[in-house]
């Protein structure tokens, strides 16, 4: 499945446009579905740093984010 769903959407735009990760997986969440092998029911994006971006500019980066929450 090649197509981001749409309630994920804005984060994943958001966390590309930065220059400091790409992401390469994503879910919105699935509230009303089971699954007793994967938990589905919490959002989750996953990503890779840029190349050239510390592991330590992605931690001030999303230690902003939460401090501005």
């Amino acid at each position: 499945m090649n197509e981001i769903e749409p309630k994920i959407l804005p984060l994943v735009k958001a966390l590309n446009s930065t220059g400091l990760v790409s992401t390469f997986s994503s879910c919105e969440g699935h509230f009303d579905e089971m699954n007793r092998f994967t938990d589905h029911s919490k959002a989750d994006v996953r990503f890779d740093p840029e190349d050239n971006v510390s592991d330590h500019d992605i931690e001030k980066f999303i230690s902003y984010i939460i401090i501005q929450v």
